[in-house]
């Protein structure tokens, strides 16, 4: 069982090349220097991050996220749902944080003559902020964001159109992703083999299955150095 020496691996962005919890402890840092006059103080920093994390829903709450995050810490003065929503849009983004070990994955990929590619929904501004902050621009040949593309996935015609900017065949490439329809239904209605992120999370999916489910996506870069699945409990096809 190996990887199949794909010609290009294409990722999606958020809770794959990017760890999310981490992101969101990061920007903690932002919301007390802007907050913290308006909190009652000695707010305790992971009782902030975990209000921050369900308030968020993993990135897909974002109509109610500041409602949420007002009624759920005590303000002396709360602000408005916009001014948070501002804030959370203009800082967010620049906090992002690597997955663990997905900046040696892509790098690894590069060494070894693999093109790499980003196929993300989101706006340009938030998903561009991102990209620059994790310094990965130079690294990824082609990066595709819905609103700059006008196309979200699942819609197979965002990832057809990578590959056709690729140049290359579906047959030949593979795509890894955390969400089972955006990202795993999406790519294989095009052809290409998959890889899910599962962080924990059991496939429910019916109809189409990932050619490989992994935990995390730490665990890929000894794989694709070894162009081998070397443990049954890590990986699964």
């Amino acid at each position: 069982m190996n990887l199949h020496h794909p010609k290009a691996v294409l990722f999606d962005l958020d809770r794959t090349l990017t760890n999310r919890p981490a992101s969101i402890m990061k920007y903690t840092g932002s919301f007390l220097t802007e907050y913290k006059n308006k909190l009652l103080p000695h707010l305790d920093i992971d009782q902030l991050s975990f209000v921050l994390n369900k308030a968020d829903g993993g990135g897909y709450n974002h109509l109610n996220r500041s409602p949420h995050i007002i009624s759920s810490l005590n303000w002396i003065t709360p602000p408005s749902p916009d001014e948070l929503d501002e804030h959370w849009k203009s800082n967010f983004p620049k906090s992002a944080v690597f997955a663990d070990q997905a900046y040696d994955l892509l790098l690894a990929l590069r060494d070894t003559g693999v093109r790499t590619a980003i196929v993300t929904n989101g706006s340009s501004r938030a998903q561009n902020a991102k990209i620059d902050a994790l310094g990965i621009r130079e690294i990824v040949e082609l990066i595709l964001i819905s609103e700059e593309v006008r196309i979200e996935k699942p819609d197979k015609k965002i990832f057809k159109l990578a590959l056709a900017q690729l140049e290359l065949d579906a047959k030949h490439c593979l795509f890894i992703g955390d969400h089972p329809v955006n990202d795993i239904i999406g790519a294989h209605l095009t052809g290409m083999r998959t890889v899910w992120i599962s962080e924990g999370r059991s496939w429910e999916e019916q109809d189409i299955e990932p050619t490989w489910i992994v935990e995390s996506v730490s665990i890929l870069p000894n794989l694709f150095l070894n162009h081998k699945i070397t443990s049954k409990a890590a990986i699964k096809s």
